[in-house]
């Protein structure tokens, strides 16, 4: 029996995956056993890797007049598939015996397109990877603080907040000119009587940039300029917001299902046409604030076993959880988590603007692009 195409990018992304997982469970294991397990570690590290791709890939297309006439097969343009590989280190500093410690973090992480489509929509970066090659990512910092005190007042609840800054080493940042992205964020976790443990999180943030209009640098996504050109004419994010409502529930043997709601929206730079801050800007451009398209989306997903890289919203996240954070450090499923997510991102409002959209599955699109397939693993190290 042959395979169909779709079929056997997967086979291909899942063996990929597993023999990627099997050198991180000999490398944690290593780690392990080389700082022992009498002395306790402030200092983590993670390494995580994930398949992604997007329902495209199991759309058949008809075939066009021109594919006929010249008998070339039938395209599949926009199905992709990624590979990401990603590395984190975390610190806790327990500055006072009487407060909760602060949570640093910091981490940079790297993708390569197994199979490259025309589009990737939804919260994707724009399609400027080419296929069998490794990209860095933007490197993020974080630090978190978990409020004290009030449990005592709610009991079961907790709040969490923190600052999150970028990096900008990704070719997509430097090439558009952002210098960093800075946000706050507040996350509110409680867990219910019936074990079901619900997250709010909510978070404003902010883009440093070169220009306020998009200015492409040729030099480093050629393929970019060939389709638009140089300078695009519209204005850069200036500043995101937005919000999440996160629900899991234990099953058994730490395993969980869960839901997540997401909304966001961006307020974009302006100042056109003002010819000193954008010289390349046009006369008649759009002057005053402009606000980005409202965005929403649906993941639904199961995970097995606790992220434990420090960090205050993950920490009350698995406590809340039932995660008592005593682990074995020379047991390698203790120390890993695994997950499988189907995640849809859409427009919050339908392209005639009639309606709200449905974000749980990609109602929208005929090739069904905006609905994306993950599988992970993440290793404390």
């Amino acid at each position: 029996m042959v395979l169909s195409s779709p079929l056997q990018r997967l086979q291909r992304c899942v063996s990929l995956l597993y023999m990627t997982l099997l050198v991180l469970s000999q490398i944690s294991l290593s780690l392990a056993d080389a700082k022992g397990t009498s002395e306790s570690y402030p200092l983590i590290g993670s390494v995580s890797t994930g398949i992604t791709w997007n329902h495209s890939n199991f759309v058949g297309n008809e075939r066009s007049e021109a594919a006929a006439q010249y008998q070339l097969s039938d395209s599949d343009g926009f199905g992709w598939s990624l590979l990401n590989i990603n590395s984190g280190i975390s610190y806790t500093w327990k500055f006072s015996p009487n407060l909760p410690p602060l949570f640093f973090s910091g981490g940079v992480g790297f993708t390569r397109a197994l199979s490259e489509g025309f589009n990737r929509a939804g919260i994707i970066p724009a399609a400027t990877t080419q296929p069998n090659r490794f990209y860095v990512q933007d490197a993020t910092v974080s630090a978190g603080w978990t409020i004290p005190g009030l449990s005592a007042l709610i009991p079961k609840l907790s709040a969490n907040l923190g600052v999150n800054g970028s990096i900008p080493f990704s070719m997509q940042s430097r090439s558009l000119g952002v210098k960093t992205y800075l946000s706050s964020f507040l996350s509110l976790i409680y867990a219910t009587p019936i074990k079901l443990v619900i997250q709010g999180t909510s978070f404003v943030g902010y883009n440093v940039l070169d220009n306020p209009t998009i200015q492409i640098d040729c030099s480093l996504t050629p393929q970019a300029c060939q389709i638009s050109g140089e300078d695009l004419g519209s204005p850069n994010d200036l500043m995101y917001w937005g919000g999440a409502i996160n629900m899991q529930y234990p099953l058994f043997s730490g395993l969980r299902a869960g839901v997540t709601y997401r909304m966001f929206g961006s307020l974009l730079a302006t100042s056109f046409p003002d010819t000193t801050a954008d010289p390349l800007a046009s006369d008649y451009a759009q002057s005053g604030k402009q606000v980005g398209s409202l965005i929403h989306g649906t993941s639904f997903f199961f995970i097995y076993g606790f992220n434990r890289t420090a960090s205050a919203a993950q920490q009350a996240l698995n406590e809340s959880l039932g995660d008592s954070g005593q682990e074995e450090e020379d047991r390698f499923l203790d120390r890993l988590s695994l997950s499988a997510s189907m995640t849809t991102n859409d427009r919050f409002y339908s392209s005639d603007g009639d309606r709200v959209t449905l974000p749980f599955f990609d109602f929208e699109t005929d090739n069904r692009s905006r609905t994306t397939y993950t599988f992970s693993a993440l290793i404390t190290l």
